[in-house]
């Protein structure tokens, strides 16, 4: 009985400690890639009102993270970081 608590009491620890970490657990590994959102070049250049090459600029100096996978993708967490980034730097 007390070994069960014990259990419980380590997962709940385990599972907080995650949460603040902002940390995904899964069984597999491959289904948290389901969640990722990716925005493409034409997704940024209507959220941010800019031409195509403004895009390609920030891609390829490294400023915004992408990647090439049939023209350019960005994760939406990239995209928030970069606009946050943009925000403190005003």
């Amino acid at each position: 009985m007390i070994q069960k608590r014990e259990q419980e009491k380590a997962k709940q620890n385990l599972e907080q400690f995650f949460t603040e970490k902002n940390l995904i657990v899964t069984p597999n590994p491959m289904s948290a890639l389901d969640t990722v959102q990716l925005l493409t070049t034409d997704d940024i250049c209507r959220l941010m009102r800019v031409d195509r090459h403004v895009v390609y600029d920030l891609a390829n100096s490294g400023e915004l993270p992408g990647f090439k996978k049939k023209g350019w993708k960005f994760r939406l967490q990239d995209f928030q970081r970069y606009l946050a980034n943009q925000v403190e730097k005003e």
